[in-house]
C-alpha cells in the first residue's frame, strides 16, 4: 500500500467500516457507501495536520517543504471534493440508485462505469492543466497523485467494486480509455 495522508487512511477506514457492517444493518449499494464516505471530506479537511502526516508528505514528495503541507492538504481535499461532485452528479441522474441493493452490480453497473470514466477524466484534466513552472507545481502534483490514488488505485475506492462482484473487463477498459481520450 502506498503512503497516504492520515485523512485518506481515515476515509478508507470509513469505507471498510461501512462495507463490513453487520448483516443486521441496513444493506447499502456501493454507490451509497462511496457517497457516505465522501460526505466526510469536509470534516476530515478541518482536522489539524499531524506530524506523521507531514513527515509522510515531505518524505514521499521531497520537493515539498513542511511549510507547504497545509497547501498540499487544502489542494488534496479540493481534488476529493471535485471527485465527490462527479459522484453526486451521477447519483442525481437516478435518484433510486441507492435502492438497488439486491442487484447493485447489475442495476448500477452503468453508474459505476460512468464514475470510473468521470473520475479518470477529472484526473486527466488535473494532469493537462498542471504547469511544472508554476511555483505550486510540486504541491499540486502531490495532491493530484494522492487524490487519484484514493479514488482509482488498487487500494482506492474503486477497489471495492470487487466486493460486489463487479467485472471490469477489457471491453469496459477500452471504452473508458476511449471516452477519457476523447475529452
Amino acid at each position: 500500500m502506498n503512503d497516504r495522508t492520515k485523512e485518506s487512511k481515515e476515509l478508507m477506514d470509513d469505507v471498510e467500516q461501512i462495507v463490513n457492517e453487520t448483516p443486521s444493518a441496513q444493506p447499502r449499494t456501493l454507490l451509497e457507501v462511496w457517497s457516505r464516505v465522501l460526505d466526510s471530506i469536509d470534516e476530515a479537511a478541518k482536522e489539524p495536520i499531524d506530524i506523521a502526516t507531514a513527515v509522510r508528505v515531505v518524505t514521499r514528495f521531497p520537493q515539498i517543504a513542511y511549510a507547504d503541507v497545509p497547501r498540499y492538504s487544502d489542494f488534496y481535499f479540493t481534488c476529493l471534493r471535485q471527485m465527490k461532485r462527479i459522484l453526486d452528479l451521477e447519483v442525481a441522474t437516478d435518484p433510486d440508485c441507492f435502492k438497488h441493493v439486491e442487484n447493485d452490480v447489475e442495476d448500477n453497473r452503468h453508474h459505476y462505469l460512468n464514475l470510473i470514466t468521470g473520475w479518470q477524466r477529472q484526473a486527466r484534466m488535473w494532469e493537462d492543466g498542471w504547469n511544472p513552472a508554476d511555483p505550486g507545481a510540486a504541491v499540486q502534483v502531490a495532491a493530484f497523485a494522492d487524490a487519484r490514488g484514493f479514488m482509482l488505485s488498487e487500494h482506492g475506492l474503486i477497489a471495492h467494486l470487487d466486493q460486489i462482484g463487479f467485472d471490469f473487463n477489457d471491453v469496459d477498459s477500452e471504452s473508458v480509455s476511449e471516452a477519457v481520450a476523447a475529452e
